[in-house]
């Protein structure tokens, strides 16, 4: 009915520029004929996920070893005979590519496991699965999308008069009117089975989240500009995954084996293997066959539950160790708590956005970059091949999702910024750092010293502060042009300045810590005259002028302390 290898659903750019969908077999067969694969118009991040895809099934046909990446790479591109036999040979031992299979369909419950978990259970809309249409108590579209752009390129049933006029009647209420095209339900798929995690009374995550989906980190090569080449890039290939009887999800035999895998493994050396954890299940999904329109390829419902994966502490290991060694499109962070230490994904929020692409790139030489950035941090990478020399310079986009408790609020994407003298010379990464941390700890400084002159010029009781969501709003907006600031800054100053400084020179070390500190006072500087911006209500210009005072005095002995300590 819809066999995903030959159907029209993923997003591709040919070497003319012209965008096109194809099938999964075209999308690796031809892979070398295309020049990437394509941004989803209404959702960015469905290119990385499509792209995944296609990355396990080469993992999967070819291995993940350097060997494999060698031999490919000399190829050019992806052999059809061989994907072609690894097709042959999954169909043969009972995989199916057909979405809709009575069986077995493609990356969803096996029917025999469907039978023994759903029973008597009803299916639900497919709006359930769908992070960019309302569903249960969020009637919201999730992300500002124009509704019209959406119904057109996904199918979707236009039912806003039916639910408005009958806002009280649940028949009618939007998500038991909603039907995706075959093609978009095999990207809500992927977005079940990667980022979106359980729904329900709470939000409890995936394999690749912690809390909320991390940024997913996307690159391509500037130098062969092909889809293959992106493939390989993002593939991370490394010999130490190369684990005997790893299969992606819909080489299983059983819908449940990662979670039988997962609950045979103690907390303390739990680790899912890399094609198994590609695409982890921690939903069963079936598709509801009768809700299935033939004529317009469309599905309105699907069956649905949550996956009850065992123990919290080892799913939180399994995921912990996946985040730190495993997962090729996350950077990670480390995070301290009173009990603990422990790793995850970075996370998309409006006040790092403008260090998030340099952070991630910078901490290439401490492991916290993606594995698919990490192969970049040598010039030469293996004995066989030069990295450089293969892929050139890495173009990387970062896609992200934004939630608040449990809804998705935005989502996007954006072109990352890369400066290779960060990655070639460590000294200047050191600096670029501490620039960083810098702009940040000032940021946090404004936003209290912001609160401290709220609380001197205005009622100390938030319950009876009229100006505390004014206060708050400008807590924001200065806040962030703090920041676009120090990325003009960095970006369009410091970086090509210290560029410039040949580490032969005499006294380099000095002379980029003397540029840094240089840097350091135009942050402080403009930072104190983001202070006065603050609104003074009227007659309160000497009880601001004193407040002024007091934050200058402190601000001053912390810049002494600091010194002291650096000294």
């Amino acid at each position: 009915m819809f066999n995903v290898l030959y159907e029209p659903w993923m997003g591709v750019i040919d070497m003319d520029g012209n965008e096109t969908l194809v099938g999964l077999r075209d999308y690796l067969v031809n892979a070398h004929l295309y020049k990437c694969s394509a941004e989803n118009k209404q959702f960015a991040v469905l290119r990385r996920l499509q792209q995944r895809l296609a990355e396990t099934f080469v993992m999967d046909i070819f291995g993940i070893n350097i060997d494999a990446e060698t031999a490919l790479i000399n190829a050019g591109h992806f052999d059809a005979d061989e994907i072609d036999a690894y097709i042959r040979n999954c169909e043969n031992s009972g995989v199916s590519f057909d979405l809709f299979d009575e069986n077995r369909p493609f990356m969803q419950t096996d029917k025999k496991t469907f039978e023994k978990i759903f029973k008597s259970k009803k299916s639900v809309s497919v709006a359930t699965i769908n992070p960019r249409m309302g569903s249960g108590n969020n009637k919201v579209f999730f992300n500002n999308v124009s509704t019209k752009n959406y119904i057109k390129n996904t199918a979707a049933e236009d039912c806003r008069d039916s639910y408005y006029d009958s806002v009280y009647n649940k028949k009618y209420t939007v998500e038991n009117a909603e039907v995706v095209s075959f093609a978009e339900y095999m990207n809500l798929l992927l977005i079940a089975h990667c980022i979106a995690g359980q729904g329900g009374a709470g939000y409890r995550s995936g394999l690749m989240c912690v809390g909320v989906p991390p940024i997913l980190y996307h690159i391509d090569s500037d130098k062969n500009q092909t889809l293959f080449h992106s493939i390989l890039m993002n593939i991370a290939f490394d010999s130490k995954h190369n684990v005997k009887n790893d299969a992606p999800l819909w080489r299983w035999a059983t819908y449940e084996r990662g979670k039988e895998n997962l609950n045979s493994c103690k907390t303390d050396t739990v680790n899912v293997p890399k094609m198994e954890g590609m695409f982890f299940p921690v939903m069963y999904l079936y598709p509801d066959l009768s809700s299935i329109d033939e004529t317009n390829k469309t599905i309105s419902k699907v069956y649905k539950i949550n996956i009850d994966l065992g123990e919290a502490d080892l799913i939180a290991a399994a995921r912990e160790r996946w985040i730190e060694e495993t997962e090729p499109s996350v950077s990670i962070k480390e995070i301290k708590t009173a009990s603990r230490t422990f790793k995850t994904g970075t996370r998309f929020a409006e006040s790092n956005r403008s260090w998030l692409d340099i952070k991630t790139y910078a901490d290439v030489y401490d492991g916290g970059a993606p594995k698919c950035l990490a192969g970049f941090k040598l010039t030469s990478g293996y004995d066989s091949f030069d990295m450089e020399d293969v892929f050139g310079r890495p173009i990387m986009t970062a896609y992200y999702l934004a939630m608040e408790q449990a809804k998705y609020l935005v989502q996007g994407e954006y072109q990352c910024y890369l400066p290779l003298c960060i990655l070639r010379d460590q000294n200047k990464k050191i600096v670029s750092k501490g620039f960083i941390t810098a702009a940040e700890n000032m940021a946090y400084q404004l936003i209290r010293d912001i609160k401290t002159v709220d609380k001197a010029l205005n009622s100390s009781d938030p319950a009876n502060d009229n100006n505390k969501h004014e206060i708050q709003t400008v807590e924001r907006v200065l806040g962030n042009r703090f920041m676009r600031y120090c990325e003009g800054l960095f970006k369009k100053e410091f970086i090509p300045e210290i560029a410039k400084i040949d580490e032969d020179d005499d006294f380099y070390t000095e002379t980029l810590k003397e540029k840094l500190n240089n840097y350091i006072s135009k942050m402080a500087g403009y930072s104190w005259q983001l202070i006065y911006q603050v609104p003074v209500p009227y007659g309160k210009s000497i009880e601001a002028q004193k407040i002024y005072e007091k934050i200058r005095t402190e601000r001053k002995k912390k810049r002494e302390q600091h010194s002291n300590k650096s000294n």
